[in-house]
């Protein structure tokens, strides 16, 4: 499974039901990372980067695919070894969250890093990540 999220410097991705932020930069970013390789969203984010990446809808998580899926209203820690690849975007701030990421990414190594400036946010770091070999 090949996650893409979007989180906070506490790895918090929802509050109240809405993201804790969103940046357009990273939707270019990711078209560059990509290549146009299609990506599974759910319904609410598609319609915000659908004119520039090609995505799949989906509302429920699809372990057995080896597309990308970009998740936010979801803790992952019920999948932690169904992922293998890994794109995090920080926004390096504290938000409040009821939502976090639920992944230990002691259990992965990281494979590419990338700071860059965001539209509405100063500095945006993707990282990528691999799960180690065991």
């Amino acid at each position: 499974m090949k996650i893409i999220a979007c989180v906070d410097n506490r790895l918090g991705m929802m509050f109240n039901h809405r993201r804790v932020s969103f940046d357009r930069y990273i939707v270019d970013d990711l078209q560059d990372l990509l290549d146009r390789e299609p990506i599974i969203v759910n319904a609410d984010l598609a319609c915000k980067i659908s004119k520039k990446l090609s995505v799949q809808i989906s509302n429920t998580i699809m372990i057995d695919t080896d597309k990308y899926q970009w998740i936010e209203n979801v803790n992952l820690s019920n999948y932690q070894y169904e992922i293998t690849d890994l794109i995090l975007y920080y926004f390096n701030r504290d938000y409040p969250y009821d939502i976090e990421l639920g992944i230990d990414l002691s259990l992965y190594e990281i494979q590419n890093r990338k700071d860059f400036k965001g539209y509405s946010h100063d500095k945006i770091t993707r990282i990528i990540y691999r799960l180690k070999d065991n």
